[in-house]
This record gives C-alpha cells, structure tokens and sequence, in this order.
C-alpha cells in the first residue's frame, strides 16, 4: 500500500470511527439503558470504535514506516538527479554549437539562397515560356533540417 492509499485509508476509518462514537452517544443518552436489544447495540459500537481505533493506530504506524521511506527515497533521487544533471552539463551545448555552425556556414548559406532565388525567377521565366511545371530546389532551411536530422541519427546511434 502506498503512502496515498494509507492516508485515504485512515481518514475514512476517522470519519466511520466518529459515526459510530456519534451513534453510541445519541443511543447511551435516549435509549434504555437496560433494554438488552439496547445493552447488545452500545456493546457492538463500543467493539467498532475499539476496533476502527485499533485500525487507525496500525495505519498510522504504516504511514510513519512509508514516510520515513519516501524521505529516503527523496534524498536519494535528489542525489542521483545531481549527478545526471553534473553529467549532461558536461555534454556539449547543442544551441550554441548550432550557432558556430551556421556563423561558420553564413557566407555560403545566403549565396545559395541567392542562387535559389536567381533559378526560380528561371524557372518562372521556362514556365511562363513552355507553360510546364518545373522542380523547384528546396531552400536552404530544409538543408539545415535534413543536417540537423542525419545529426542527430549519428548522435543517436554512437551512443
């Protein structure tokens, strides 16, 4: 049973154990006090709120055993989050590398899209003239997308 399920458990053992106290009340304040069906009834809740009692103490133990547990386990997933984070700060800073790159690349990456822009005035020109469809080249953002992809793959697949 986990830490939820016991505190849900124990709080619906308390509201039932107030009942039942409620009920033995009302009956020991307005009932005969010697009408055996009474006398058996007080009995019988008097047994109920010592056993919910009896159920509560024991859970209550549990939920002390499961915190103690939870605080372990707490203190142990901060100390292995710490080392994972340690180890992946280590690891090479994608965006700024990205960065390097297309600074590196910058110069060839607008004389392509020069170029890109010169062929499809070409093409428009062919199309207009032969009134056919012609490829058009993709841009250089799906060049950067398709690195970017076969990058990560490498990445992916020497690890």
């Amino acid at each position: 049973m986990n830490l939820r399920e016991v505190e849900v458990k124990i709080t619906t053992l308390i509201k039932k154990r107030s009942e039942a106290s409620e009920r033995l009340a009302r009956l020991k304040e307005i009932a005969d006090p010697y009408d055996p069906k009474n006398i058996m009834e007080i009995n019988g809740l008097k047994q109920a709120v010592e056993t919910l009692s009896s159920d509560i103490q024991r859970l209550e133990v549990e939920r002390g055993n499961l915190l103690d547990a939870e605080e372990a386990a707490r203190k142990e997933y901060t100390a292995a989050l710490a080392v994972y984070d340690g180890l992946i700060a280590r690891l090479p800073n994608g965006e700024k590398e990205a960065a390097e790159i297309v600074k590196r690349h910058a110069k060839t990456t607008e004389a392509a899209e020069r170029a890109r822009s010169i062929l499809i005035e070409k093409i428009n020109t062919l199309n207009a003239i032969t009134g056919g469809m012609t490829y058009i080249p993709g841009s250089t953002g799906n060049a950067w997308k398709e690195f970017a992809r076969e990058y990560e793959y490498e990445i992916v697949r020497r690890t």
